[in-house]
């Protein structure tokens, strides 16, 4: 997953999605434009002086025509769009030295070698920074708790940093998933509490409609429309929470468990 904070693409899209949300109205105008084999993203004027802000996510193939093509594709929409404030952030698939992997055969052909070379000749095409990485030196993670690899990255341009000065880059503990979740951010902002969390399994407990259906219908809130329907959600948000806790425990403990048993290994098999 890849989150950035300014002011988050469930895989791709939740950065796109997550941005806008934070951001709030500091974004003047929005586009829709950026789409391809590989990437996709947006285009928003931003804040009182709108500045042109442009926001990709990468999900790259694993296939070297299939990376090329896409590189070839961003650094053509790069170029069009001329020195603005670019981020590419996501799941490039590819490493730029072989000290970002490990158990790994990389740079060992001269068609890996290829590949690395023709990856740094498209940061230094597309004018970007290559962020650098903090909390773990790896973002993905082979099963076998023996290869891994640092393929998840942020690239910005000179433009974006001038605008958002000084940004940090973190891979965050993991979970099931064997990529890392990365987070792009402004050091000094703080956006508040965390959203409310619904969990997508809840709907396949038959008691969840009822639980829904009792407090709303049992809630009564006079005002606005807009304050009655914020209130109601409060309630429910609380009912849920408890509800989710008579029926699956706690949950986010033994999550937060899980994660530190993975982080655990994870740290381990990087010093071995």
């Amino acid at each position: 997953m890849t989150k950035i904070v300014l002011g988050r693409f469930f895989l791709q899209l939740e950065i796109v999605v997550e941005f806008f949300l934070f951001g709030g109205n500091q974004i003047r105008s929005l586009f829709i434009l950026l789409c391809g084999n590989g990437f996709v993203g947006v285009c928003v004027d931003w804040g009182v002086h709108n500045k042109r802000c442009f926001i990709m996510n990468i999900y790259s193939k694993c296939d070297l025509m299939s990376k090329k093509a896409m590189w070839e594709s961003i650094g053509l929409v790069r170029h069009a769009w001329g020195q603005r404030a670019w981020c590419l952030i996501g799941d490039f698939n590819s490493v730029c030295a072989r000290e970002e992997c490990k158990g790994i055969n990389v740079g060992t052909t001269s068609d890996q070698r290829l590949e690395m070379h023709l990856f740094n000749n498209f940061v230094d095409v597309v004018k970007c920074e290559n962020v650098n990485l903090l909390g773990r030196n790896f973002t993905w993670y082979h099963s076998n708790g023996v290869a891994m690899s640092r393929i998840d990255r942020a690239l910005i341009s000179e433009d974006w940093r001038d605008f958002w000065g000084n940004v940090v880059f973190w891979s965050l503990p993991r979970d099931v998933s064997d990529h890392c979740r990365v987070i792009l951010k402004v050091e000094s902002n703080d956006w508040g509490p965390k959203p409310f969390r619904f969990n997508n399994f809840w709907l396949h407990n038959k008691n969840l409609k009822k639980v829904v259906d009792d407090v709303w219908g049992s809630s009564v809130v006079r005002g606005w429309m807009d304050f009655v329907l914020k209130s109601k959600l409060k309630g429910l948000k609380t009912t849920l929470k408890e509800w989710n806790r008579r029926e699956y425990g706690d949950v986010d403990a033994k999550l937060g468990k899980l994660k530190e048993n993975i982080v655990e290994v994870d740290t381990r098999s990087e010093r071995d």
